[in-house]
């Protein structure tokens, strides 16, 4: 928003939240859109605006691939400058081509599976892919316990933890566990 204000002053710009606002995922999707929601009183608070409001505009994915497409479809088509959100990685993997082909940033917060950004020059990720902690605290739990063996339990069909088992397993390797 900062980039487009820049050139010109809008009287008001719209910003895409797309989050699973309901079903099993709707309390850390909450989490995200409270700190998306201080995150922008923070900057407005800041003068960081000017005289433009920022009209935040929400789509609930429902932690669901079909209605996550939906969401970014519906956002897009409603004008928004770039969409925040992302609570569970088999919805935003879906919803991120069609952010990527409406040409609507997409800018992932709370979704944790490596290569989303794949999908194209439009998709950023701030959350740290689930590597990045769970190396760290194997690190550490190593250290401190010095362990020699683990057992892992995890959902086989879900990406995400997939994707953590995978990480775990390096991480437990890497540290003779």
């Amino acid at each position: 928003a900062t980039g487009v204000m820049a050139q010109t002053r809008p009287a008001e710009i719209k910003l895409g939240i797309a989050l699973s606002l309901t079903g099993n995922n709707a309390e850390s999707a909450r989490d995200s859109k409270r700190g998306i929601e201080l995150a922008l009183e923070e900057l407005t608070r800041a003068g960081r605006f000017k005289n433009t409001k920022i009209s935040l505009v929400e789509a609930d994915d429902a932690s669901d691939s079909n209605r996550a497409v939906t969401a970014v479809q519906r956002l897009a088509s409603e004008g928004v400058i770039g969409i925040v959100g992302g609570t569970v990685s088999n919805a935003v993997r879906a919803a991120l081509p069609m952010a990527q082909r409406s040409k609507v940033p997409f800018v992932i917060v709370n979704a944790f599976t490596p290569g989303l950004t794949d999908v194209g020059d439009m998709v950023y990720q701030v959350s740290q892919p689930t590597g990045a902690f769970n190396k760290a605290s194997i690190a550490l739990a190593a250290k401190k316990f010095k362990p020699t063996k683990a057992a892992l339990l995890w959902a086989q069909d879900n990406p995400t933890t997939v994707g953590f088992r995978d990480d775990f397993i390096e991480a437990l390797k890497a540290n003779g566990i």
